[in-house]
């Protein structure tokens, strides 16, 4: 929702996404107080293990220790099903409650798509309850809805 409230230009291809999602997240992760670690300018850190994440700290200088990671985000813009279920499953092995994956199916492989993840969030053994996954889906074609999200929740 952020992303679509931010942006009223004209259609995007897909890799024109990447700016504007890391750059809105990067926007909102500052805003509730989290450091970022993304490739985009502005950031804490580079790139962290995943496209962008938001992170506490405690602590200065060497004392400084990791506290908490409340999202990670991972953004696949080719619509090759291996690059898709490669980016998707690095958010399972993370335990931050919030996990966003972007990508950008043709508008006719959504749902079976959302089918594959949703076997594989709830197949996957060291699942926590309550963890979120929101999928964002980047509209790739002409006239399709710029974006829409689905929620997947561990149970």
């Amino acid at each position: 929702m952020a992303v679509k409230a931010v942006y009223a230009g004209p259609r995007l291809a897909p890799p024109d996404w990447t700016g504007l999602v890391k750059g809105t997240l990067l926007h909102l992760g500052h805003e509730h107080g989290f450091k970022v670690c993304s490739s985009q300018p502005g950031s804490d850190d580079g790139e962290w293990l995943y496209d962008l994440v938001w992170y506490t700290t405690q602590g200065n200088g060497e004392e400084e220790r990791l506290v908490d990671v409340p999202l990670v985000v991972e953004c696949e813009w080719k619509i090759a099903p291996a690059r898709i279920k490669e980016d998707f499953e690095k958010l399972l092995v993370t335990n931050a409650p919030l996990k966003l994956f972007v990508c950008c199916p043709y508008s006719t492989e959504r749902a079976a798509w959302m089918d594959y993840f949703n076997k594989t969030v709830k197949g996957y053994q060291r699942q926590r309850a309550g963890e979120c996954y929101l999928i964002a889906f980047i509209g790739n074609e002409e006239g399709a809805k710029p974006i829409i999200f689905k929620s997947i929740e561990a149970t």
